[in-house]
């Protein structure tokens, strides 16, 4: 049995899962705390993106045979900025 997910963002994203009678039995309310990742962290996930499609062009040696898994690795590290605060 499915509930709705009601989201509201008020400088944090608070998501809440309605059941017909009591939302606390589904485990409450899930908060994420999200800030823009910093400069650094940025930047290594775009070089290593631009690498990789570059590669995809232009032979790379290391960037055109592991394409999938690099565009992957750049996708976590920006995850990983927004999710943990600092990074």
């Amino acid at each position: 049995m499915a509930y709705p997910l009601h989201c509201r963002y008020n400088g944090r994203i608070v998501c809440v899962a309605h059941a017909a009678q009591d939302a606390s039995s589904l485990g409450g309310i899930m908060n994420f705390s999200l800030s823009a990742p910093r400069r650094e962290t940025f930047l290594v996930s775009a070089i290593i993106a631009i690498l990789v499609v570059i590669g995809m062009i232009v032979p790379l040696p290391f960037f055109t045979s592991y394409a999938l898994g690099l565009l992957l690795i750049s996708y976590l590290i920006l995850v990983a900025g927004v999710l943990i605060d600092g990074l």
